[in-house]
């Protein structure tokens, strides 16, 4: 036929004319090159960006979807932290130690470390932490006298320039309940309560308050001298720990220097030794009925007490000091001889059980650590004050008695009475008189405070000695001028796991076989199943498409 193809005529497929492929010219090659450096650097400038706004802290938005908020600050920080105008420095003591509590410090640790970060970020920089090299013992040594801390300890270190705080592990970051035995049954210790936000929270506060606080001594009436380092009996050590604590320290007299201050926060006599002039002592009296605030402390010598003013001081604020002091039998740890009339009868070692809860006490009750206190005269509440509460700060052992004058520290049941527990300190709350003025450089609600000790001894230099620390004088002088509860943190969980690992709990069990045995095997037998179900569907389009395939003839 004329109108077929001759090349299907003769079954060969139709030429086509190869299309010319033109090669790439230098300027389209240049103009990828181009485009695709471009593509990078617009890429990695985005990443930067975003990355830097990440880091703003008025752009960015985190959210804690943690059930505890466990990654969120409390709003009272927050604002402290807002608030800062001055650096301050958080140095992280910690070396790993052995023991029953070793994994429990461990996790206080790290949590604290997490806690640190976030306050280092929220704080735009005017938080900076650093962890202190142990392992560099001569650099340890010098940055321990500069701290003056004895031996180590685990804790955390917060200072601005010469005004630091220390942090210990047990007591402030964390509350521990020790080990113990129940019966046979032996109960590992656990984390009470995480304390690590509002610790380093008030430390901060402490270190970063510009206002100083002055507390004024009294002196020239046979006072221990508050300036006095070298003494037994100065006071000196006292005075150093508080100017730590932004509280100065002056002396006072008024034959010599006239009337009180009006900035005097706290006004301070320890062991008078003879009275005080009459305008002397009403203007005591007056300064504390007025919304002031006393630390009293009595000369141990029975006779210089009773010459003194102490016990019409007393008196006045419903409270009584015995001429006689407290003493209890000395156990020699070496012969077992239960002794009496030697000096070691009037030290008391007491115990975290004979300690009271008042908030001065706190931090040694929480830790689990005792006080010593020594040479003490009984300090009873007589009467409670009009609105207020007057209540017992530190009580003797159960075997002490109130050995009367001369104190030979030997029992006579006809004058010395019978055995039993005696108070040794006592602190008194009450409302001013209605038409006090406010007085100047307390922040807080005006209210009398007054802490009345049974000794001079507990604040002197040879009470560092006893005790090896200045937790107590500055616990003290904290709740007497208001700055104990100056922040409120709400608690964390204590218990880092969802699940506590402990032996009693079957639910870190169970978890664990599920995730390490029921899971991979469910998987594998789920994926067993869909192999099958799919090689026996393959198999059946193999057969079927055979069958429908052609035969050839």
């Amino acid at each position: 036929m004329s109108g077929e193809d001759p090349n299907e005529a003769k079954g060969t497929a139709p030429t086509t004319r190869p299309r010319r492929v033109g090669s790439v010219g230098r300027l389209s090659r240049l103009g990828t090159a181009l485009q695709l450096t471009l593509t990078v650097f617009l890429a990695v400038a985005a990443v930067v960006l975003l990355n830097w706004l990440v880091g703003r802290p008025g752009i960015r938005q985190r959210f804690d979807l943690t059930s505890t908020a466990k990654n969120t600050l409390a709003t009272a920080t927050l604002g402290l932290l807002e608030r800062m105008e001055d650096e301050v420095l958080i140095e992280v003591l910690w070396r790993p130690e052995g023991g029953r509590r070793a994994e429990l410090d461990a996790e206080v640790m790290y949590r604290t470390e997490k806690l640190l970060g976030m306050i280092a970020t929220e704080s735009g920089g005017q938080v900076d932490v650093k962890r202190v090299d142990t392992t560099d013992l001569i650099g340890w040594q010098q940055r321990q006298r500069e701290l003056r801390l004895q031996g180590f300890e685990n804790g955390l270190i917060v200072s601005r320039g010469e005004r630091r705080e220390f942090l210990p592990l047990d007591g402030a970051l964390a509350q521990f309940q020790p080990f113990r035995m129940e019966g046979d049954r032996p109960v590992n210790p656990r984390i009470v309560s995480f304390n690590a936000e509002e610790s380093i929270a008030e430390a901060i506060l402490d270190v970063t308050r510009r206002q100083e606080l002055h507390a004024y001594f009294t002196t020239g009436y046979g006072e221990n001298d508050p300036f006095d380092v070298d003494g037994s009996e100065g006071l000196g050590l006292l005075v150093e720990e508080l100017k730590q604590d932004g509280i100065v320290a002056h002396k006072w007299n008024m034959a010599e220097d006239g009337p009180l201050p009006e900035d005097c926060e706290v006004l301070v006599a320890i062991g008078p030794r003879s009275p005080w002039p009459e305008d002397m002592y009403a203007a005591i009296v007056q300064y504390a009925e007025r919304g002031g605030r006393l630390v009293l402390a009595p000369p141990v010598d029975p006779l210089l007490l009773r010459a003194s003013d102490m016990p019409d001081l007393f008196t006045h604020f419903g409270l009584d000091v015995s001429e006689g002091r407290v003493v209890h039998p000395y156990v020699d740890a070496q012969t077992g001889r239960v002794l009496q009339g030697v000096q070691q009868c009037e030290i008391h070692q007491l115990p975290p059980s004979l300690l009271t809860t008042h908030p001065i006490l706190k931090p040694y009750v929480s830790a689990g650590r005792g006080l010593v206190v020594s040479f003490s005269h009984q300090v009873r509440i007589v009467q409670q004050p009009r609105a207020g509460v007057a209540q017992h700060l530190l009580q003797s052992q159960p075997q002490s008695w109130l050995d009367s004058v001369p104190v030979d520290m030997v029992f006579d049941a006809e004058v010395d009475g019978s055995f039993g527990r005696f108070p040794l300190a006592a602190t008194v709350q009450m409302p001013p008189g209605e038409d006090a003025p406010s007085v100047s450089g307390l922040d807080a609600e005006l209210e009398t405070r007054i802490v009345a000790l049974g000794s001079e001894m507990s604040l002197t230099n040879l009470d560092r000695q006893l005790n090896r620390d200045a937790g107590f004088a500055r616990a003290l002088f904290s709740w007497v001028t208001d700055q104990e509860h100056r922040i409120v943190v709400p608690p964390r969980d204590p218990d880092l796991r969802f699940l506590p690992r402990s032996a009693d709990n079957d639910a870190f069990v169970t978890a664990s076989r599920v995730a390490v045995f029921y899971l991979p095997g469910v998987t594998f037998l789920l994926g067993l199943i869909v192999w099958i179900l799919r090689s026996r569907g393959s198999g059946r389009r193999r057969i079927g498409s055979s069958e429908a395939a052609p035969s050839k003839s």
